[in-house]
């Protein structure tokens, strides 16, 4: 008679567990292989957009909601996004779309763009969203488009700006512009950091400047609340010159930040030669004023513009003389004399 007796000791589970075993693998690597392809296929339709919008939307956008008293808005992730307060609403600008929000996170309005270096200012109850080197500009108020500005591809808006009244100014591109001037890069700590980072920008300009035939100026500049930025003198500015060693780039001189730091404009303009493309005209008190030159006690202001204007003549300098002067908020009736008198008195200076 054969034994039905269930040994506890020595039952099957030892012959069943090589199989279950070898069951939960297979499951295992199956939803593996599941996770990995649908992981790949969502991040290459997230990527190109490919049919996938919605879900792009999805991962870009979230719910707006209160927390503790904090509006949370839904807006594009994007590295590139400009944020602008116009009362109680917010601009959003990305490089795929310009948004208007509500105080409770709500859509306003909202336009889709194209921006490869999207650029938002805002003064007032007005802002401005553009792209830099690119043909259209919107002007926005709290319920979304105010206006829209076009440029033609050969003159593209380079900056723009609003003063409190809401005038608005645009700067575009011009083909045959001679030179563009830049304020170096600084590191007020250390004078080495900022060589070797005014030569490695400088060098990646090159190419545009070629293709583009103009001139680049660097400007010596100040560092923050007027330290020095080791970039402030001529023999700051010209070794970088001299490295990059390309008739292309060459120098400026603002008079106003030389006269900051007690500087010789006519020295400056001796040590730069004819590696000297522009000027900055400005007089000041011992502050960024841009003032009309001699308006300051001779006390304040030091330079000797027509020493420095004959010195120009003696290096062969043959480009603009250029006022950089700030006129304020002044009206029609006062604007007028004002222009002419400094147009005067630049005429006076350029002859020495």
């Amino acid at each position: 008679m054969a034994d039905t007796t269930k040994d506890i000791w020595n039952d099957n589970d030892g012959e069943e567990s090589p199989k279950k075993s070898r069951k939960l693998r297979g499951i295992g690597v199956f939803l593996l292989t599941l996770v990995v392809v649908l992981g790949v296929v969502l991040f290459a339709a997230y990527r190109d957009g490919t049919g996938m919008d919605v879900l792009r939307r999805y991962f870009n956008y979230g719910s707006a909601e209160k927390a503790s008293g904090t509006t949370l808005y839904e807006y594009d992730a994007s590295s590139q996004n400009q944020f602008a307060a116009l009362g109680d609403r917010l601009v959003v600008l990305s490089d795929i779309s310009l948004r208007v929000l509500s105080k409770d996170g709500g859509e306003v309005w909202s336009a889709s763009v194209n921006m490869s270096a999207p650029h938002l200012v805002q003064n007032g109850d007005r802002a401005v969203a553009y792209d830099v080197g690119g043909t259209v500009l919107y002007v926005l108020d709290q319920d979304g488009e105010a206006a829209v500005l076009t440029a033609d591809d050969e003159e593209p808006f380079i900056a723009a700006t609003l003063n409190e009244k809401g005038w608005l100014t645009v700067v575009c591109g011009e083909s045959g512009c001679p030179v563009a001037v830049l304020h170096p890069f600084f590191d007020e700590k250390s004078a080495e950091i900022t060589l070797e980072g005014n030569l490695r920008m400088t060098e990646k300009m090159l190419p545009l400047l070629e293709k583009h035939h103009v001139k680049l100026a660097l400007e010596n500049v100040y560092g923050l609340n007027y330290a020095d930025s080791h970039v402030a003198r001529a023999e700051d500015i010209m070794p970088i010159i001299e490295k990059i060693d390309h008739p292309l780039v060459g120098a400026c001189i603002d008079t106003g930040h030389a006269n900051i730091f007690r500087l010789d404009i006519s020295e400056m303009a001796r040590i730069y030669g004819k590696k000297l493309f522009a000027l900055h005209v400005n007089g000041n008190a011992g502050k960024d004023e841009h003032i009309i030159p001699y308006t300051s006690s001779g006390w304040c202001e030091k330079m000797d513009y027509h020493a420095f204007t004959r010195t120009l003549c003696e290096i062969g300098y043959d480009g603009y003389y250029n006022l950089e002067i700030a006129s304020g908020d002044l009206g029609a009736e006062v604007a007028l004399p004002f222009y002419i008198y400094a147009a005067a008195v630049a005429r006076s200076l350029s002859k020495g």
